[in-house]
Parts: C-alpha cells; sequence; structure tokens
C-alpha cells in the first residue's frame, strides 16, 4: 500500500514538473496559470509525502521517490516534449534501478 502512495506522490510530482515545463515556455512564468497548478500539485505530494514517510525510513522513501521520479521524468520528456536520452542518461537511469535494487536488497 505504501508503495503506491509513492508511486501516486511521483506522479502528482510529474504532473507539477509537466506544468512548470509549460509555464517555463511561456512569456510570463511565475504568474501564469500552468506555474499555480504546477505549484497545486507539488502540494499534493507534499500531503502524500507525509503518509508515506510514517511507514518507510527517509533513506528507502528517498532512493525509491528518486529513482521513480528519473523513470516518470524520462518518459514525460521522451513521450509529451519530444526529448531525447544520450548515452549518459541511459546509463544514470540504469545505475538508478541498480541503487533501487541495492536498496531493496540491503534493507
Amino acid at each position: 500500500m505504501v508503495y503506491l502512495v509513492v508511486v501516486g506522490m511521483v506522479l502528482m510530482s510529474i504532473a507539477g514538473d509537466y506544468f512548470l515545463k509549460l509555464a517555463s515556455q511561456g512569456p510570463s512564468g511565475l504568474q501564469s496559470v500552468e506555474f499555480g497548478i504546477g505549484a497545486g500539485f507539488y502540494v499534493l505530494s507534499a500531503a502524500a509525502f507525509l503518509f508515506a514517510i510514517r511507514h518507510m525510513s527517509l533513506a528507502h522513501m528517498g532512493v525509491w521517490y528518486a529513482v521513480l521520479t528519473i523513470l516518470f521524468s524520462a518518459a514525460l520528456g521522451i513521450v509529451v516534449f519530444r526529448e531525447s536520452l544520450a548515452a549518459r542518461d541511459v546509463a544514470g537511469i540504469a545505475m538508478a534501478l541498480g541503487a533501487l535494487g541495492l536498496m531493496n536488497r540491503l534493507v
């Protein structure tokens, strides 16, 4: 159950990232509606963080959050914004997955 909350928290953060990316591409930036929506998604993810941190150690949750954020951010960039991954990006993602594997194996 707590892992689903972490996934939801990451998806809310990614939604926030999406709207902040849109805000950054517009002329008004911090004054745009997209910025407000993105900030709102970050607030929601912080509320989910409070729930998740009660059931996981900070280190364990931090690794899960970081790795899922990397994966979902890369997917968002590729699918929605038509960005590409360089070899170093793929290597970084592989290392992040390795860190997740190590954390789950050792905890």
